[in-house]
């Protein structure tokens, strides 16, 4: 995971493998963007991501629930 701010990287972490558990979950503040494949990296997880307002009010979690494939209609 690469954070960055105007194209400066600022802070990098790498995620933890399926076996590990070393981060709890992710807090997203303000107007920030993760990518596709960070999100399908912390779900696969199980590493909640917590979007979060500028000053701290929660906007909503993720979710890490397994998907069910849908039947055909």
């Amino acid at each position: 995971m690469v954070v960055k701010r105007a194209g400066a990287v600022l802070q990098q972490a790498q995620l933890p493998h399926l076996d590990q558990i070393l981060m709890d979950q992710i807090l997203i503040f303000g107007h920030a963007q993760v990518t596709t494949q960070l999100i399908q990296s912390c779900l696969e997880r199980n590493i909640p991501i917590a979007y979060l307002s500028h000053m701290g009010y929660c906007a909503g979690p993720s979710s890490t629930g397994r998907c069910r494939p849908t039947s055909s209609l």
